[in-house]
């Protein structure tokens, strides 16, 4: 089973809730950088795997985080700590 529609929900309702955009999970483009399309710098990045985190009911641990530069990364990372 895919958690994918779920952790795309989730990342948008974290970066909408974060930076007061209007990003859709069934259009956002899992190849869109963090930094450079959306424009998430990592303090925000912080902010939002907590609400990822706490949105899905999953730890993410620390390492998994790092050199994570796309959506369908984030995606990715989240998928396998939910598998």
């Amino acid at each position: 089973m895919s958690h994918r529609p779920t952790v795309l929900a989730a990342f948008c309702d974290a970066v909408n809730a974060l930076k007061k955009t209007a990003f859709d999970a069934d259009r956002i483009d899992p190849a869109l950088y963090l930094g450079g399309d959306l424009g998430i710098d990592s303090i925000e990045m912080l902010e939002i795997w907590f609400r990822i985190e706490r949105s899905v009911g999953a730890r993410i641990p620390d390492d998994a985080k790092r050199d994570i530069y796309t959506v369908g990364e984030v995606a990715a990372v989240v998928e396998g700590a939910l598998a």
